[in-house]
């Protein structure tokens, strides 16, 4: 079983942008825990918490979970996300496995299921 962190857009000026944000990373995160792995899913744990720290402790606490998984999985329209740009940058530091879409991820997911066995 692999633990997959969810990286995404989150912040908008617009609450209804942050909702379709949070939206699109529930779905990939139920992609994933339907796979039989893990997803760690930051849109979920801090759903709607603005306001209770700065932006950049978010990013730093963000970045230190997903140091903690075992690959990266990226939602769509990440390309002017801050935090998103950093967690690739850092996850490929690492030398951990990055995605940009679920067939990649599954297809990858699959292979280590084979090699653990």
């Amino acid at each position: 079983m692999k633990v997959i962190y969810v990286a995404g857009p989150y912040r908008s000026p617009y609450v209804y942008q942050i909702w379709e944000n949070i939206q699109v990373a529930r779905d990939f995160a139920l992609a994933i825990w339907n796979q039989g792995h893990v997803a760690l899913c930051p849109h979920l744990n801090s759903m709607f918490f603005e306001g209770i720290t700065t932006p950049k402790q978010f990013i730093l606490g963000t970045l230190e979970l997903m140091r903690r998984c075992d690959a990266v999985v990226v939602l769509p329209r990440y390309e002017n996300s801050e935090g998103t740009v950093g967690e690739i940058a850092e996850a490929k530091r690492l030398g951990k496995p990055v995605f940009f879409n679920l067939a990649e991820l599954f297809i990858w997911l699959e292979s280590q299921t084979t090699q653990d066995q």
